[in-house]
């Protein structure tokens, strides 16, 4: 099914974001996002599903991504206004983007491929999303689907090294051993020469 790889596009970039992963370019980031979105309505469309449950499975899709880029990119000092999804799609006097009529929608558990899609994106959804006594229930109806679990970024501890010492330089031991040797070694010279000029006398 072509609309599952695109899915999992969609959730790869979806992870990307959380992972806080470097995006060189928003507007091309934003694109590619929106083309993947458009590739997956159009192949559900074609597998005849209901344009009522796609309409309300990109309005998800594009709350999700969202507001992941708005936390995570805005983490990075990098502003995700003026490239949502929301806006791209349904301009921006739309009114609430995705409400319970939606997902009632998406939840009702009458459209096995959509719904499934729908129960990863909304685990992975960092807002809270209407119709979750609804999720709930279907997920134990539907044991064969698997949320997709929240990926956190992982925190990184400070890395702590035990403080090291200079090391002690004992300087009037080592100044005495060396004058000691130095006494030696002129006496032995002194003998010596006095030895020869005796002796050369």
């Amino acid at each position: 099914m072509n609309n599952s790889r695109v899915f999992n596009e969609i959730l790869a970039t979806c992870t990307l974001i959380i992972m806080r992963g470097i995006v060189p370019s928003l507007t091309e980031f934003q694109g590619q996002l929106k083309d993947r979105i458009e590739q997956l309505c159009l192949d559900l469309e074609e597998e005849k599903h209901s344009l009522q449950k796609i309409d309300a499975l990109r309005r998800l899709t594009c709350l999700v991504l969202d507001a992941h880029a708005r936390k995570n990119f805005g983490a990075q000092s990098i502003s995700w206004h003026g490239y949502e999804l929301e806006h791209a799609f349904y301009g921006y006097n739309n009114g609430t983007l995705f409400t319970e009529q939606h997902a009632i929608a998406l939840f009702n558990n009458d459209d096995e491929v959509i719904t499934h899609y729908a129960l990863q994106l909304a685990t992975l959804s960092p807002v809270p999303l209407p119709g979750s006594q609804l999720r709930q229930s279907l997920a134990f109806q539907l044991p064969n689907v698997k949320p997709v679990p929240t990926i956190v970024p992982p925190k990184l501890e400070p890395i702590v090294t035990p403080e090291t010492r200079p090391a002690r330089r004992d300087f009037w031991p080592s100044l005495l051993t060396q004058l000691f040797v130095v006494a030696i070694l002129l006496t032995v010279l002194w003998s010596v020469c006095r030895y020869f000029l005796l002796d050369g006398m």
